[in-house]
């Protein structure tokens, strides 16, 4: 099933995305899965990364990616999965949707994290990554 049917090849440095389609022609895309319009997959790199895709109103809502890459700009994993998302032959796992509770965080939303963390107690910015970490 095809999934993605829309341009996004222009979130990409042209060499990016060469290097996510080899990716995906290497068979380092595993695991995709579905919550809502939130693509979940695992990519085998230097280490294995996750990657998450949004996708509503035929459009890229949000991209993740826990590659260091990822922290400036998009990466080759995030390609390999749209690469993937692009193929007639993907198989896809839909997972239920869990409730989100709701979070009280203790950073202003303004607040850039490194600024956060400087300013917070160990304990404070330990609570809120678990709490961050169960979303």
């Amino acid at each position: 099933m095809k999934i993605v049917d829309f341009e996004w090849n222009e979130h990409f440095a042209p060499h990016i995305l060469a290097r996510g389609k080899k990716y995906l022609e290497e068979g380092h895309v595993s695991r995709i899965q579905r919550v809502n319009n939130t693509y979940i997959a695992d990519v085998e790199g230097t280490y294995e990364y996750e990657v998450e895709i949004t996708i509503e109103d035929g459009s890229i809502k949000e991209m993740l990616c826990n590659c260091p890459y990822a922290e400036t700009d998009n990466c080759k994993h995030m390609a390999a999965v749209l690469c993937a998302l692009e193929t007639e032959d993907v198989s896809i796992e839909e997972l239920p949707v869990a409730p989100t509770p709701p979070i009280i965080s203790h950073i202003p939303l303004e607040m850039p994290w490194l600024e956060a963390i400087d300013n917070l107690p160990e304990e404070t910015i330990r609570k809120e990554l678990l709490k961050r970490a169960d979303r």
